[in-house]
């Protein structure tokens, strides 16, 4: 059940720290404006290391810019022979014969995807923008960036690098309230071109691999207001996506910068017992209305989730 419900919801999510002392820098939506500019046009490979709670994998990446278009390919470094590919519009994940594939396969999300999924006139209501100055990282200089919420409900602290010469995101670093670092994505090695990238980095792979989940699409998309509602909405967030199927309901809410998911359906037979797990810097919180299940996954601290499960509203 809980695999399930991360592979349903698990979003990369973010916000920032802000720290005394930093300097004053542009406004927030134009350097989101630029920073996704850069990172989605520019050509650059490199190795990635990503830190989830106590666990931590290592990727490949090739990224390939276009206007208005990416396309980034990923192996996986550590464990299982894996490659992940993504457009702006799909996710498709690929295991060599052999290696064993759980049942409930997660669908892993690209490092630095939610970056690359900012909304800046949004972003510049809901965040202020500081400038920490500048530090070495993967043998490049980089600009630490410090976003701090608009918003007076708990929000997670987050620090991005950019590098100088290109703009493109070097690192993302996500805290908790206590300054825990929770997730932490960062280039270890970065290059500026694609390098020894495969031939065809879209979706097209050697014969040694085969498609084992691919995510693409949008189910049915329809309103919930008739059943349930969120009320009151979070302070800066707005739906995004809203999408029912057989009486379940999806729902992606955003802030510009920080995303939760919502997942409403009927319970059939024994209601399970509500739950809360962390992983990382996500959050995945389940509460029981009556007949239904509610479910939350997000970047967002514990108490904004409760309060976020708290105000849903039966018609």
């Amino acid at each position: 059940m809980k695999d399930r419900l991360w592979r349903l919801g698990l979003h990369l999510l973010t916000a920032i720290l802000l720290v005394p002392g930093v300097q004053a820098a542009p406004d927030a939506g134009t350097w989101a404006e630029t920073l996704l500019q850069n990172s989605r046009q520019a050509d650059y490979n490199g190795t990635i290391m990503v830190l989830q709670g106590n666990e931590q994998q290592a990727y490949r990446l090739w990224h390939e810019g276009g206007d208005g278009e990416f396309r980034e390919r990923m192996r996986l470094l550590d464990g299982p022979e894996m490659e992940i590919t993504r457009t702006p519009d799909r996710l498709t994940c690929v295991h060599a014969p052999g290696s064993e594939v759980p049942a409930e396969h997660d669908m892993p999300a690209s490092p630095f995807g939610s970056l690359l999924q900012i909304e800046p006139e949004q972003l510049q209501k809901n965040y202020r923008l500081t400038e920490e100055g500048e530090q070495r990282l993967a043998g490049r200089q980089a600009r630490v960036y410090l976003l701090g919420s608009r918003s007076d409900s708990p929000r997670l602290h987050h620090r991005v690098w950019v590098d100088t010469a290109t703009g493109v995101a070097l690192r993302h670093s996500r805290y908790g309230h206590d300054g825990t670092l929770l997730t932490d994505v960062r280039f270890v090695s970065f290059e500026p071109e694609l390098g020894d990238a495969p031939a065809e980095i879209r979706s097209s792979f050697p014969q040694a691999f085969w498609h084992q989940f691919e995510e693409s699409g949008a189910r049915q998309r329809a309103g919930a207001d008739d059943v349930w509602q969120l009320d009151p909405i979070p302070d800066g967030f707005v739906r995004q996506v809203e999408e029912e199927q057989d009486g379940e309901w999806y729902q992606l809410w955003s802030d510009g910068l920080v995303e939760f998911s919502l997942m409403v359906e009927p319970i059939v037979g024994v209601a399970p017992e509500p739950m809360t797990e962390q992983r990382g810097s996500t959050l995945l919180m389940s509460a029981v209305h009556g007949d239904w299940l509610v479910v939350l996954v997000g970047d967002v601290p514990e108490p904004l989730a409760r309060s976020i499960l708290s105000d849903i509203s039966w018609q």
